[in-house]
């Protein structure tokens, strides 16, 4: 009898120290997140070389700021939250679903308080040929979904010299590919060809253009 009633006793114990920790964990307060930037990819590191989408919020935002493994997103995210400013940086990775996910699993994580954040979502637009990066001015006469069709290098096309190395998907070709106005594109092309590229050797970002004359920064 004695040998029961200490087991029921150490149950019991152990059952409220269970609750009083999960009410702590509960009652714990959430890191607010004043800002949230959203990049998709970046090319190379994080500082210090050229720059994709992440990396000039990172310098200006979040130096110094180590990775913040998120639970449950995908693996190729990266999280980095300046505690000073205030300032979450979350690079989703390309695509749709990589975006929807890390963001979702981010947004659900209780470490984290985003009731009052104002997100910012970002990234390039326009074409693939070159290099280009934030400040540049792509022209295009049509808008495609880049996952609903298929990419290749010019080196896999019989025609190496093609200007075409992303294929819609025949069966998604109503919804992939957005024809814009082309009279509009006619007018405006002539108005920036020959604008000289804006970019200031201090800020160390020239190579990120690798010598493309393709593309140019009008300010």
């Amino acid at each position: 009898m004695k040998g029961k009633t200490i087991a029921v006793f150490t149950c019991i114990v152990f059952l409220a120290s269970f609750l009083l920790l999960s009410s702590c964990g509960k009652n714990a307060e959430k890191t607010k997140v004043r800002v949230l930037i959203i990049p998709k990819f970046e090319i190379g590191e994080m500082s210090g070389d050229a720059s994709g989408e992440a990396q000039l919020f990172y310098e200006h935002y979040c130096a110094g700021c180590k990775e913040i493994k998120i639970p449950n997103s995908t693996p190729t995210s990266q999280f980095y939250f300046n505690s000073e400013n205030g300032v979450g940086l979350l690079v989703t990775d390309s695509g749709k679903s990589a975006a929807g996910l890390s963001l979702m699993s981010l947004l659900s994580w209780d470490a984290y308080d985003f009731s009052d954040t104002t997100i910012v979502s970002v990234g390039c637009g326009g074409a693939s040929t070159g290099s280009f990066i934030f400040g540049d001015v792509v022209l295009v006469t049509a808008a495609c979904d880049f996952e609903l069709g298929h990419n290749t290098g010019r080196g896999e096309l019989e025609d190496a010299e093609s200007e075409h190395t992303w294929f819609p998907l025949d069966s998604l070709s109503n919804y992939s590919v957005e024809q814009l106005n082309a009279e509009l594109y006619d007018k405006v092309y002539p108005m920036i060809r020959d604008c000289p590229q804006g970019l200031p050797d201090d800020q160390g970002l020239s190579a990120a253009h690798n010598g493309n004359d393709k593309t140019c920064s009008c300010q």
